[in-house]
């Protein structure tokens, strides 16, 4: 099982997002399968939906589970949310044509920005770098259309979903404007069937990653 997390300090959200990350990263080494029967709540099953899961979070950075060391990993997640969220920000930025230092500038004002530091209790709420990953392979499709960039980004907004609910609601009605306004202005390389059809696999790929949170 995870390692104790009495010394995690005041209970609430640091304690829960950390025993919610290490649990993902124990499971993905112990029983991926099982990774949804968090051991609360006993013996009902599937209680890690119950709650954010994380495990678009949690996973990646399995392997410093190795460790048995909680808070080094959920320490670990909170510190490297702020540089990949500017740095994948910076990638999105330059993709739609900034040039390189605007693109820095951007990428620290999106990671860096004061609220996030009010927000280092519920983690989640920093847990922000599936977005610009999710923008760029939005950006990637509209330049060239392809099924590869339409599956990305499907998986990227399952991925923001996993990491934050919050973030994956209001991200959601974010890219049906975006969308609306890069389609409807952007470059036409597409057509309406191929349009469609893409959808469909990024809706789909969506739905695949978010299917057993249910």
């Amino acid at each position: 099982e995870p390692g104790d997390l009495a010394a995690a300090g005041p209970r609430g959200d640091p304690l829960l997002v950390a025993y919610i990350v290490n649990w993902g990263a124990y499971a993905l080494a112990t029983g991926p399968h099982r990774v949804f029967d968090a051991p609360f709540y006993h013996p009902s099953p599937n209680t890690l939906s119950l709650s954010e899961h994380l495990l678009s979070v949690s996973w990646p950075f399995a392997p410093l589970a190795a460790f048995d060391r909680p808070l080094l990993l959920y320490n670990a997640t909170v510190f490297a949310s702020f540089f990949l969220s500017a740095f994948f920000f910076y990638l999105y930025l330059r993709r739609i044509g900034c040039s390189a230092i605007p693109a820095w500038f951007g990428g620290m004002l999106f990671s860096f920005t004061p609220w996030r530091y009010a927000q280092l209790g519920p983690a989640q709420l920093g847990y922000t770098w599936w977005i610009p990953l999710t923008l760029l392979a939005i950006e990637i499709w509209l330049e060239r259309p392809r099924v590869a960039a339409a599956l990305a980004a499907g998986i990227g907004i399952g991925f923001v979903f996993e990491a934050s609910v919050y973030h994956g609601y209001f991200f959601a009605f974010f890219l049906l404007a975006y969308l609306a306004v890069r389609l409807l202005f952007g470059r036409r390389n597409w057509t309406g069937r191929r349009l469609l059809a893409h959808g469909l696999v990024g809706v789909a790929a969506a739905a695949v990653v978010l299917a057993p949170s249910f």
